[in-house]
């Protein structure tokens, strides 16, 4: 058993994934969280303390991903796999239509997971979709870098665009001390936008957006610095229910930046309802 402050969590497998369970089931839908590359399910712990002082009982399932924390590879990590896996750990866990939160990189994959799963929504922490294609592009340019042994230093190049200097140094800590590089798990998660082709994804962008539309949920995306119009203009046209809002200055980590802040806009998801799909 681990625990916060003021929960305990019940340790469970789920999907083959590792994973601490708080709270009961109730009228407020449950929150999946999802942690981001290199990362896992201890580093939304300060969220989780202030989120159970404002938001008592809420069943919570933080989830390691797979190859992370304590779950197994249970390769390969393309996004319909991860989608697979994440239903049924969804399932197994009893939730009908939890509700998403994902990091980084999975801050895509709870997009997704809204737009093709039933859900009550998804909160996108700094994964600012309209990037895409120019990071594939920057990964397919270092391909023999990533594939080699020189992946320490593309990966130092990565933790540099994170801008840890704007966190204070108790949150600065927490990200370096959690962070983990394992090589063959990063390479397999980045597998498809160093091998796939680069344009196709605006149609994936635009299949999500009007998934998500479609369904009728909220998205909320919390971003660490101003994304640009290129979020309202993508999710606009699809009439989807995103909403966007810039923490400025707080870099990739916005939620570890306030995590009281961002606490609230968990809670405030209590009142989601679920989607059509």
């Amino acid at each position: 058993m681990t625990s916060t402050t003021t929960h305990t969590a019940q340790r469970l497998e789920l999907a083959g994934m590792i994973a601490d369970s708080y709270g009961t089931d109730d009228h407020r839908p449950p929150l999946v969280l999802l942690h981001g590359q290199s990362f896992d399910r201890r580093l939304w712990q300060p969220v989780l303390r202030e989120l159970f002082e404002i938001d008592p009982g809420r069943r919570v399932v933080n989830l390691d991903l797979p190859g992370y924390g304590e779950s197994p590879a249970r390769m390969p990590h393309t996004n319909r796999h991860l989608l697979d896996l994440l239903r049924q750990a969804v399932d197994e866990a009893g939730m009908t239509a939890p509700v998403i939160v994902g990091h980084s990189s999975s801050g895509g994959l709870a997009m997704m997971y809204a737009a093709t799963h039933p859900s009550s929504g998804a909160v996108d922490v700094d994964a600012v979709p309209t990037d895409l294609e120019p990071l594939a592009r920057n990964l397919q340019s270092l391909e023999p870098q990533i594939a080699g042994d020189a992946l320490q230093q593309v990966w130092a190049g990565v933790v540099e665009s994170f801008e840890l200097d704007l966190l204070d140094p108790h949150a600065r800590a927490a990200v370096l001390d959690n962070m983990e590089l394992r090589p063959e798990t990063l390479r397999s998660y980045w597998h498809e936008l160093i091998y796939g082709d680069p344009s196709e994804l605006s149609r994936l962008l635009e299949d999500i957006a009007h998934g998500i539309a479609a369904a009728g949920v909220q998205v909320l995306l919390v971003a660490g610095r101003d994304p640009g119009p290129g979020m309202s203009d993508l999710f606009g046209a699809a009439q989807a229910q995103v909403t966007v809002e810039a923490w400025a200055g707080s870099g990739h980590f916005p939620h570890l930046a306030h995590p009281a802040r961002f606490a609230k806009r968990l809670a405030a998801t209590a009142a989601w309802r679920a989607g059509a799909r």
